[in-house]
């Protein structure tokens, strides 16, 4: 089947009876737009439709599946079976593509899902990103190193880990206890508070695990 010429002949046939699309439309109970489509080859019509419109332009079904009017042959019974069979085969063929459209649309759909389930997973893991966490640390001051800008950076045993904690001016810290830790002295366990944005330890974590905390409170700890 040559689609083309059907649409082609489809259109031929209606200029011949002298019928714009809209009365073509009126006559066959379609829409216009539906007449339209048929002669652009938007769509097809279905079999039912095919039988219907060789009978209203009084041509064979398979002059119109084929696109031209055929010269009517000595064999009858002939021609008849070969229309059968041009109708069986345009039937196939409108399935086969009724099937391949449905296939595309449900592809579409999955594409669609996949692409919005992808979109709502990244703004969740930016949202955990910019959340902010709480976290305590406990555990024996081993080192401590003076930092720009007023800041100290001191290192806590916390038994299983080190933890590396950074004190700003803005820190919540007992003037005293300061002192005791600048001097680093004596041994001396502390329990640091820090709240940091999300983002801040998975960035530190991308820096091969060395984590710098910024504290808002430190107080002294007694180890059991």
């Amino acid at each position: 089947m040559d689609k083309r010429k059907m649409c082609d002949f489809l259109k031929e046939l209606r200029k011949e009876r002298g019928l714009t699309q809209e009365q073509a439309a009126e006559e066959l109970f379609v829409s216009a737009k539906t007449v339209s489509r048929w002669e652009t080859g938007a769509t097809i019509p279905d079999l039912e439709t095919l039988l219907k419109l060789a009978e209203y332009y009084k041509v064979d079904i398979r002059d119109l599946i084929e696109g031209e009017r055929k010269t009517p042959g000595e064999n009858a019974e002939a021609e008849q079976n070969e229309s059968l069979h041009a109708a069986a085969r345009y039937a196939r063929e409108k399935e086969k593509r009724t099937v391949f459209r449905l296939a595309l649309c449900f592809l579409g759909i999955l594409a669609l899902i996949i692409g919005i389930n992808a979109l709502l997973q990244a703004g969740q893991r930016e949202k955990r990103l910019n959340d902010t966490e709480t976290r305590r640390f406990y555990g024996k001051v081993i080192s401590v190193r003076q930092g720009l800008y007023g800041q100290t950076e001191l290192t806590l045993d916390c038994d299983t880990f080190e933890a590396h904690i950074r004190i700003d001016p803005e820190t919540r810290l007992d003037d005293s206890l300061k002192e005791r830790i600048l001097a680093h002295k004596e041994e001396l366990y502390l329990m640091v508070l820090c709240e940091y944005p999300a983002r801040e330890r998975y960035d530190a974590e991308k820096r091969q695990g060395i984590y710098v905390y910024p504290a808002y409170h430190i107080t002294e700890w007694q180890k059991n």
